[in-house]
């Protein structure tokens, strides 16, 4: 019962007119009144009086950060702190003290309160011994005592961090950071209190993430603090680029409607969307009145994620779904898998990693995604999302269906072609492309194989079924009515082979590039060891295309791989045969960027197409 009182936290709005009482003790020369909390936040609408509903001794306090710019050096010698008309009769000892920490070892100071002297509003309490903070982190809080139940501790305005700490008995040590009323209605004075005459600071320093289209109009709303003497009428501020000061924009001046110390103002700042690029963008408040910002650098800043796009490309998900035929509820995700291939077909990727789980061991295993973190059994990660999603068809689907409206930053194209008559390896081809210019990308492309119709006959490939006749499983038909081991299973979707599953080939996407800029990547895989493969015909080369940088999967593309079709040196048209046609589409490469027929050009394999090509493709029409 008591647990539930003290957690039952009341307001009482504050019905009296102490708001207009002033101040008894005026600060001597170099000497100034500071506070969180200030004149302006009496005026808000949640000033109100906090507290538990039952009989309780108060603490509350705030906090003086190490080194802090404005109190650090200061020498405080008062206290002012708001009580409401119908706490004072009510109180039976008020003490004023001083901690280095919110615990009863770290008290440095304590004072007690003459009751008498007490009144509605605001009670300035000189310090009989004045304390220097000397940069250190410091408490300054007070203490009731109550005769009855009463919501004794006044507060209001807008939440700032470390600016109201409160515990609703002084037996127990849980102190608790107030976070949905405000500030402590408490100030301080004192002797070298460095209170800046223009100074404004942004009230958070996260502006978001924010995709437009090139020539959008992009707008974002910021809010500001006057944390200075003077009142506020203008600000003015910069825009950098990756905090790249080479970057910053002219500075642009905003009216502001004369907002007083404490007080917040809000305006729109406008982005540039004009080229395709994703960056970090940071707006800096310079100028405060027309005078440089007297804040500290780090509260005058706030950055954000700007994407700016020009072409919208289309997301392939990637489903990883983690399974074992020794794990009995993994019939759940087989399900999902193949009722969902067959919904969506190629636009998205299916890939069932078989994973030990239980002896014996799984016949599908797979060493090659040994690197991917596993979770429980069975599960599956979307575009390895960091979200382990559990795979039964609905969950799968809610995911799937949500990620398809995404816009990826890039998409991936996959071509892949047997090598050899044999079929012991594959020609790999991507080709990646991004929506916005990058100078230091992270990006990765990883290769894999899935093989469909896997089956055998010994015991490991028998499917363990926890479904069988279980109540609530009657949807899962199939394994609703099969016995607890299922034999003869025909597994889909499989990967049986994997090139660089976690991050992606080195150098398989540059470090920069242009927005739309075809970005290609070969490699020839030798599979003639992987020993999953059943039927070759059945499989799938898949291509993902990483975030080296967070682990995910952006996009994704698959294909079947195509028959094999040796290349004849010096066919640049691809058909069949080396003659002055060939010649010709070089040329009209070489000359206007017309790629039109082109299959394979560059003739020498040093990547590019130049005039070195044109002369070999001369030595072979020779027949040299």
């Amino acid at each position: 019962m008591k647990k539930t009182l003290l957690l039952l936290i009341a307001i009482l709005l504050a019905t009296t007119t102490f708001a207009q009482q002033r101040a008894t003790i005026t600060p001597g020369e170099g000497e100034a009144w500071w506070g969180y909390f200030t004149d302006n936040d009496l005026n808000a609408s949640n000033f109100s009086a906090y507290g538990v509903n039952a009989l309780a001794d108060y603490d509350a306090a705030i906090k003086i950060a190490k080194n802090d710019p404005v109190m650090g050096n200061a020498t405080v010698k008062a206290m002012r702190l708001w009580l409401n008309s119908t706490t004072i009769p009510k109180i039976t000892s008020l003490k004023i003290w001083v901690a280095k920490n919110l615990l009863a070892t770290g008290v440095l100071y304590t004072q007690d309160i003459d009751l008498s002297t007490l009144t509605a509003g605001a009670n300035d309490i000189a310090l009989n011994t004045p304390f220097a903070i000397n940069n250190a982190i410091t408490y300054f809080g007070y203490s009731i005592t109550l005769s009855s139940q009463d919501y004794a501790i006044m507060n209001g305005g807008e939440y700032e961090a470390n600016t109201f700490f409160f515990r609703a008995t002084a037996q127990t040590t849980n102190w608790t950071p107030v976070t949905n009323h405000g500030k402590l209605a408490l100030q301080l004075m004192g002797e070298g209190v460095n209170i800046p005459q223009n100074a404004a600071i942004f009230t958070t320093k996260n502006l978001g993430t924010h995709n437009y289209q090139v020539g959008d109009e992009a707008v974002v709303p910021v809010t500001i603090k006057n944390k200075g003497v003077n009142n506020i009428t203008s600000v003015s501020y910069t825009i950098t680029s990756n905090n790249d000061p080479s970057t910053a924009t002219p500075e642009v001046t905003v009216p502001i409607n004369n907002i007083v110390n404490g007080a917040t103002a809000t305006f729109d700042v406008s982005f540039d969307t004009s080229d395709p690029i994703k960056d970090t963008r940071t707006v800096t408040i310079t100028k405060v009145n027309g005078q440089p910002n007297d804040a500290a650098a780090s509260d005058c800043v706030a950055s954000g994620q700007f994407a700016v796009v020009s072409i919208l490309f289309t997301k392939v998900p990637v489903v990883e779904e983690l399974t074992s035929t020794t794990c009995g509820w993994c019939p759940i995700g087989f399900d999902a898998l193949e009722n969902l291939s067959e919904k969506y077909g190629d636009k998205v990727v299916f890939i069932a990693v078989h994973k030990l789980f239980n002896p014996p061991a799984d016949p599908m295993i797979l060493s090659d995604y040994n690197p991917i973190t596993t979770g429980s059994y069975p599960s599956s990660y979307v575009n390895r999302s960091g979200v382990n999603v559990y795979p039964n068809e609905t969950n799968l689907r809610n995911v799937i269906d949500n990620d398809l409206i995404d816009t990826p930053d890039g998409m991936i194209d996959i071509a892949a072609q047997w090598n050899d008559v044999a079929m012991t390896s594959i020609i790999f081809e991507t080709s990646t492309k991004f929506a916005y210019k990058m100078d230091n990308a992270n990006y990765g492309v990883a290769l894999l194989l899935t093989d469909d119709g896997l089956s055998g006959t010994s015991s490991d490939w028998s499917q363990i079924n926890y479904l069988s006749h279980y109540s609530g499983y009657e949807s899962y038909t199939f394994w609703y009515n099969a016995p607890s081991t299922v034999t003869g299973v025909v597994f889909n979707h499989v990967a049986v082979a994997a090139w660089n599953i976690l991050n992606g080939f080195d150098g398989s996407v540059p470090a920069s590039f242009e927005a739309g800029e075809p970005l290609g990547f070969n490699y020839i895989a030798d599979i003639s060891t992987k020993n999953l493969i059943q039927d070759k015909s059945k499989l799938k080369a898949i291509a993902l295309l990483i975030d080296r940088s967070t682990g995910h999967i952006i996009n994704a593309a698959q294909t079947t791989i195509s028959d094999y079709n040796p290349v004849v040196p010096g066919d640049v048209d691809g058909d069949g045969v080396v003659n002055s046609g060939d010649i010709t589409l070089l040329y009209n490469f070489l000359l206007n960027g017309d790629n039109a027929g082109i299959a394979n050009g560059d003739i020498d394999g040093d990547g590019t197409i130049t005039a070195g090509d044109i002369t070999l493709l001369y030595n072979i029409l020779l027949g040299n």
